[in-house]
């Protein structure tokens, strides 16, 4: 088979990870293949072999999650070498391309406040805490920040007041500002976002999570990058599948598929009524129930909009929902053709 990365491990019985990566160099149908080398114990010379051999990383391990994430895509980012790669990723060289970010942290919470400073402070971030909202408004005032970690329930100002407060200031209407929340409910994101924020982390949370977004909304968006997104399918049918498999109701799956691209496009239809003649309460109603739908068989982006469609027109927003409407349109044609699709191949056990 071919892959697009194997990760090899140096310390392997009969054949070792480097004797590995010369057999695959020497099999022309698999020689272009990514590989990233793990070591629990690096060896002089191990770096140079690597490049001899166009292994792209060579990290050693213990490997916390994150670096690993991160040097995955920075190998995968990169053209497939047969052999001769003139850089190969490690930790150093991870932690060296990582841009340092000025952060403000508003945290009333003291162990929460040492757990973010500790994470953010390891991967080589400046921190500033501030314990109330105020106290981070007026920090924002005073200094440039690259991102604001924003706690809701503060004293004296919460997060949603000191958000509204720091957009109004000229150095804060761009300012990246992620929400946190200890809650991780539906519809918190879309409360975070109309307050202001632009993005929001639930409590408590894993350092990849955290670094992700810090380090994700803190940099310009690549408009390369976002083709990328579109490698994944508009709909979760494994994953659907599996929650029908352990409910042993797996048969009903062809049936439901069915079941929803019939009743798609008269969804749809009756939303885009509502969008364009009706109350923020019909509009509300009628997202409701497409984004029940869609939720239940997988296609996440899909019901993503339509809950910000339907939260936005319950609020009295209709513009805005008006506005996220306009890419449901899109969105919900892939979803119908990818079911459509894949409902001719699927076999029926």
């Amino acid at each position: 088979s071919r892959y697009d990365l194997a990760i090899l491990d140096v310390q392997m019985p009969d054949m070792d990870g480097f004797q590995l990566a010369t057999a695959v160099r020497g099999e022309k149908k698999i020689a272009r293949t990514n590989l990233l080398m793990l070591t629990s114990a690096g060896q002089r010379g191990d770096g140079e072999r690597c490049r001899e051999l166009g292994i792209r990383g060579y990290l050693t391990k213990p490997i916390s999650r994150s670096d690993l994430l991160e040097a995955l895509g920075t190998v995968l980012a990169g053209p497939p070498e047969e052999a001769g790669t003139p850089e190969v990723v490690t930790r150093h060289t991870i932690a060296e391309s990582r841009r340092s970010l000025r952060v403000l942290l508003a945290e009333d919470n003291p162990v929460n406040q040492q757990v973010a400073v500790a994470m953010l402070v390891k991967r080589g971030h400046a921190v500033h805490v501030s314990s109330n909202g105020r106290e981070a408004v007026d920090a924002v005032r005073a200094r440039d920040y690259d991102v604001v970690l924003m706690d809701i329930q503060m004293p004296e100002m919460d997060g949603f007041e000191a958000t509204h407060a720091i957009r109004e200031l000229p150095q804060g209407k761009d300012l990246p500002i992620i929400g946190l929340t200890a809650h991780a409910l539906s519809g918190e994101r879309e409360r975070c976002l109309s307050h202001g924020m632009t993005d929001y982390l639930a409590k408590p949370f894993k350092a990849h999570e955290l670094f992700a977004l810090v380090e994700g909304t803190a940099e310009p968006k690549a408009p390369a990058a976002q083709p990328l997104a579109t490698l994944a399918p508009p709909v979760d049918l494994e994953g659907f599948r599996t929650t029908l498999r352990e409910a042993g109701a797996e048969q009903a799956l062809y049936s439901i598929i069915d079941t929803f691209v019939r009743q798609a496009p008269d969804r749809l239809a009756a939303l885009a009524t509502a969008v364009t003649s009706g109350t923020g309460d019909d509009i509300a109603k009628a997202a409701h129930v497409y984004r029940g739908a869609a939720a239940t068989i997988g296609a996440r982006a899909l019901a993503e909009l339509l809950e910000h469609v339907e939260t936005t027109a319950r609020a009295g927003e209709i513009e805005a929902a008006r506005e996220t409407f306009e890419r449901v349109s899109p969105v919900a044609h892939d979803v119908t053709e990818y079911l459509r699709q894949q409902r001719v191949l699927l076999p029926e056990e």
